[in-house]
């Protein structure tokens, strides 16, 4: 049974219901509902496209995808109420669209360094659409639906072994014990932490 309960996941909840809730509170639609939860079956539609959506509004008689985002900066995107969101949110985003069949999808980001919210509204481009669906259902063919899959290259240990050698010579790759398991697992707690305080700090 996979853990979906970090402080990672925990803490991206919390911020994800309140964006959700902000964005209810500007547009009042008449219908609100939050989509499928991490550890929930996904929305499938021709037996393999899937989708997770944040939530799905009604306005005005309209199906509306909402997708709750934070980032460290806007440098990527545009201006308040444009469509101009990061090109892995805009891919993201057309993909839900095709799977719930919705012609629009509101975005609703938060950043954390200037404390401000912006709200970008994307409609359907079926051409983007149809390059997406294409371009996974090539990968799919190749590497999930054919009789023997095509297994990915092993991890080239030598490479990572002279990345992290000392003084020129080239380390000696062994395998983890599950002590070393646990110290990796509790240093990446700690990493999320202190990404976590420095964040806070710059907002203070």
């Amino acid at each position: 049974c996979l853990n979906y309960d970090s402080d990672d996941t925990r803490r991206g909840r919390i911020i994800e219901t309140a964006l959700l809730d902000e964005w209810a509170r500007l547009r009042e639609p008449s219908l609100f509902e939050r989509g499928p939860a991490i550890t929930e079956a996904p929305v499938v539609v021709d037996g393999w496209r899937a989708a997770r959506h944040d939530a799905l509004a009604v306005l005005s008689d309209e199906r509306v995808v909402v997708e709750a985002k934070t980032t460290r900066g806007w440098d990527a995107w545009g201006h308040d109420g444009t469509d101009q969101v990061p090109v892995y949110y805009a891919a993201q985003v057309a993909w839900q669209m095709s799977v719930l069949g919705v012609e629009r999808a509101d975005v609703i980001a938060y950043c954390p360094m200037d404390d401000g919210i912006r709200v970008y509204t994307m409609t359907r481009n079926e051409a983007l659409e149809r390059a997406i669906i294409a371009r996974v259902s090539d990968w799919m063919e190749r590497y999930v639906w054919q009789a023997e899959p095509v297994q990915p290259a092993p991890l080239p240990y030598r490479v990572v072994a002279s990345r992290y050698g000392d003084g020129g010579e080239v380390a000696t790759w062994i395998d983890p014990t599950d002590e070393d398991r646990a110290v990796a697992l509790e240093l990446k707690r700690v990493r999320a932490d202190m990404d976590a305080l420095e964040l806070r700090a710059e907002a203070l």
